[in-house]
């Protein structure tokens, strides 16, 4: 077991236990970008930003964003 090697993490508290879990899960949930893939991320979203700005009618709202994006993969947004 991983624990018994981490004789530090053994004199946490409960509630430091409980935090050190959840920062290990939001961890794990994290995605993983590699720094090329955010600089090409970021290259498509500066893209699009200057082709609103250019002509602000080529946007969808939110509105028709979701129903969109819902039709498309089945997913729900309460908001």
């Amino acid at each position: 077991m991983i624990l018994e090697t981490l004789p530090d993490v053994q004199k946490l508290s409960q509630e430091e236990k409980t935090l050190m879990a959840e920062e290990l899960l939001d961890d794990l949930n994290a995605p993983t970008v590699s720094g090329d893939q955010e600089r090409a991320i970021l290259e498509v979203l500066n893209e699009r930003m200057e082709a609103y700005r250019q002509d602000r009618d080529t946007g969808s709202s939110w509105t028709e964003a979701k129903k969109r994006l819902q039709r498309e993969t089945g997913a729900s947004w309460e908001s």
